[in-house]
């Protein structure tokens, strides 16, 4: 047993790192081979998910998805399997909106990978335009905010530029079409996390944030700690 974990770990680390080149020749020559000697449409398909689905709208996508041994979580994707069709997006937001397990996988998929420095820009797109999506689709819960709390202070604290970035298109999203408000103490919490981890090239997008959460949270006071620390930003 441990030999197989072993193994599994090794093949889930080596398709992370193959995720960013997917779309490439070579890439699929890696796969055929995980294929052919480790069944890894049958013992990973779900860490062979990982890998693909922010290329979910292309027919490569499609191709994957045919040969994989889906899990209860994930029959869904028999309908792009069966129509020989890219999944789109609003399909996928659909999945998200309706299914806990996969809005956890999604988070979790691009916060380990950034703390695996294996991230790359098309998970950040894929990541950013999905939450976009199902935030502007379907109702925000309290509790579904409360569920992406941890994740959006995670991106934010982040040193990934693009997750960091693709965490304040989030939050613009949220608060655009939700009228739901934080508590004190969490519009507290986000707002100096903040300007804690501003990084330079990312300061306009998480002023934006902060004025829009300031905004929507008017009744609250500032926090002192936050003001401080954008008043210390070089002009």
């Amino acid at each position: 047993i441990n030999e197989n974990n072993k193994l599994n770990e090794a093949i889930h680390k080596l398709l992370c790192l193959i995720s960013p080149y997917f779309l490439l020749k070579g890439t699929h020559k890696v796969l055929e081979f995980l294929i052919r000697h480790y069944l890894i449409f049958f013992h990973n398909s779900e860490s062979v998910i990982g890998m693909m689905l922010p290329y979910h709208e292309t027919n490569l996508f499609v191709r994957m998805v045919r040969v994989l041994k889906l899990s209860e979580q994930w029959k869904f994707l028999n309908i792009c399997a069966k129509s020989g069709k890219a999944l789109p997006r609003t399909f996928l937001a659909a999945q998200m909106n309706g299914s806990a397990y996969i809005r956890e996988f999604v988070y979790k998929l691009v916060q380990n990978a950034v703390q695996n420095a294996t991230s790359y820009p098309t998970l950040h797109s894929f990541y950013s335009g999905l939450l976009v999506e199902t935030l502007s689709s379907y109702p925000i819960t309290t509790e579904r905010t409360s569920e992406l709390f941890p994740y959006l202070l995670t991106g934010i604290k982040s040193s990934d530029e693009d997750y960091q970035m693709s965490t304040c298109i989030i939050i613009g999203s949220l608060l655009a079409k939700s009228t739901l408000k934080l508590n004190p103490d969490a519009y507290s919490r986000l707002v100096i996390t903040l300007s804690d981890h501003a990084l330079t090239h990312r300061r306009q997008h998480i002023l934006q944030a902060i004025l829009l959460l300031s905004q929507r949270h008017s009744d609250y006071p500032f926090p002192t700690e936050c003001f401080i620390k954008l008043t210390s930003w070089p002009v």
